[in-house]
């Protein structure tokens, strides 16, 4: 196997981490070459095989991340990048680089609200989140207290309640490429 996706993920998953710790934004000039560039390799380099492995691990993180995504617990920056990182990781590492990458982000949140003492902001996001999750395909009214949830969630200092997703998501992506390594588990051309 060529090192070459491995160089592109690990490059890919940097950069994603460094501009999601610095501004909690992943940018399209990052994952939209990383996603095209993922399908368009497994198709040179494996054929219908290639693209289909691609096309799944895209699709596996499109289907995880996307009610998380409309509870608006993440950004479309970092649903985007678990896409482009699934056309070279496929599906039989892209699902545990994700676990890997909730865990990690488990375990941020709970330095963050502990470091805060922020446990009633927490729960305040939590609420705002499950408020948005069911009205999801009803008209848009929301109870009384929405509003209020959401100015105390808004008041709240930015940098200390949002988490940078796919810096976590990139740690679980390191632990899937020593996975390849140490267990034979497929990256391309071992499928």
């Amino acid at each position: 196997m060529s090192i070459f996706p491995v160089v592109v993920i690990a490059g890919c998953a940097l950069w994603a981490a460094i501009t999601d710790v610095s501004k909690f934004k992943v940018y399209n000039y990052l994952t939209i070459p990383c996603f095209v560039g993922g399908l368009v390799y497994g198709a040179l380099m494996y054929g219908l095989s290639g693209f289909l492995f691609g096309l799944g691990g895209a699709l596996l993180g499109l289907g995880i991340l996307i009610m998380p995504y409309l509870m608006g617990g993440l950004g479309a920056g970092d649903v985007k990048f678990v896409m482009a990182i699934g056309t070279w990781l496929g599906p039989v590492l892209l699902l545990p680089a994700i676990i890997i990458g909730c865990i990690a982000t488990g375990m941020y949140s709970l330095v963050l609200i502990s470091r805060q003492g922020g446990f009633r902001g927490a729960w305040l996001n939590l609420r705002l989140m499950f408020m948005r999750l069911s009205t999801i395909g009803k008209h848009l009214t929301f109870e009384d207290d929405f509003e209020a949830v959401q100015s105390v969630a808004q008041r709240d200092d930015r940098r200390g309640r949002l988490i940078p997703f796919s810096a976590m998501v990139s740690v679980g992506i390191a632990a899937a490429i020593v996975m390849h390594f140490v267990f034979g588990i497929g990256l391309m051309g071992k499928q």
